[in-house]
């Protein structure tokens, strides 16, 4: 995740109610609970539900940690227990870890702009200055923006091929989106994110997900040269009865706590990638949906290269 986020919460243990903060911080992610009775505890991973004091509800999976020790003076012991989720599902209701409700799912990569990027998306012109008077006076009539000798333009071109492709797990898009900002003095700045999206044909539980994201970083991985750190995971649920069509739902926040970081390899350029949407987007997606395809087949495998490439090219 990009930034640490802290919430002040309550959750339910075995009918009884505990007050906590959770911590949402990579691999540093901790629920701390506190209170004057003792704290319910279990060796094995298990799940922990709760509400946000904005009353979002919490569900946290894979749950491990350390069983509470008294603190203080008797007989005004204060129990502490601090516990590691492997993940966190933040939105409108509770889930168990098993239950099959996730229709689709977005998130961002490393490299998932670049790889999925298009020649002449953003770019620079420079038009007469006679023709770009005439333009702006169309868009501004009510200013006087005065034209130089050599006006220089900088453009996005809003070209974007968002039609979801069938790659076998799910229907694949991206959408880009960018934020600009202008300032007299300090230029123009427009940085861009690309966020994946993958719907499914039929509802997945969450380690599911999680599965399909992983085998979608792998091929990211493979086809940029370097492995892939993942960031804003969010989740949308559908309400079904049985032979019904789905009833969209709402969208969860999942923060995956040992998700993949940002590797430190550079960056590389699209010259040095064996295929692109911008290169032959017919090729690119149909590698990319046989990849997806054999991807539970040959995991092992394409770990252990994967590992070798990010460990320096050393096997452990």
């Amino acid at each position: 995740m990009s930034h640490p986020e802290q919430l002040f919460c309550c959750f339910t243990i075995d009918g009884d109610q505990f007050l906590g903060e959770l911590n949402l911080d990579g691999d540093e992610t901790n629920l701390c609970l506190n209170s004057r009775r003792e704290i319910p505890y279990s060796p094995e991973p298990h799940s922990l539900f709760g509400e946000s004091l904005d009353h979002k509800k919490i569900s946290l999976f894979q749950c491990v940690g350390n069983s509470p020790d008294p603190e203080g003076i008797y007989p005004k012991f204060v129990f502490k227990r601090n516990t590691f989720p492997h993940y966190t599902l933040i939105g409108h209701e509770h889930f168990d870890e098993d239950d099959r409700v996730f229709m689709s799912v977005s998130f961002k990569a490393d490299d998932l702009g670049l790889v999925l990027s298009k020649r002449g998306t953003f770019g620079v012109a420079q038009p007469a200055p006679e023709k770009l008077q005439e333009m702006l006076e169309g868009a501004f009539p009510a200013r006087k923006i005065a034209i130089g000798r050599s006006p220089t333009v900088f453009f996005f071109s809003g070209d974007q091929d968002n039609l979801p492709i069938d790659v076998g797990i799910g229907m694949f898009s991206a959408n880009l989106d960018f934020r600009s900002k202008v300032s007299n003095d300090a230029g123009i700045s427009c940085p861009s994110e690309t966020t994946a999206r993958l719907d499914f044909k039929h509802a997945k539980t969450l380690n599911e997900v999680i599965d399909d994201v992983n085998s979608i970083l792998h091929f990211l991985a493979v086809i940029a040269g370097r492995p892939q750190g993942v960031d804003n995971i969010n989740v949308t649920t559908s309400e079904s009865a049985p032979d019904e069509q789905a009833i969209p739902g709402g969208e969860l926040t999942v923060y995956w706590s040992l998700a993949p970081r940002t590797g430190k390899a550079a960056v590389s350029s699209t010259r040095d990638m064996p295929v692109t949407p911008d290169s032959d987007s017919e090729q690119f997606f149909r590698v990319f949906g046989n990849w997806l395809r054999r991807h539970d087949e040959w995991m092992l495998a394409r770990l252990r290269i994967l590992n070798w490439q990010k460990n320096g090219r050393e096997y452990d």
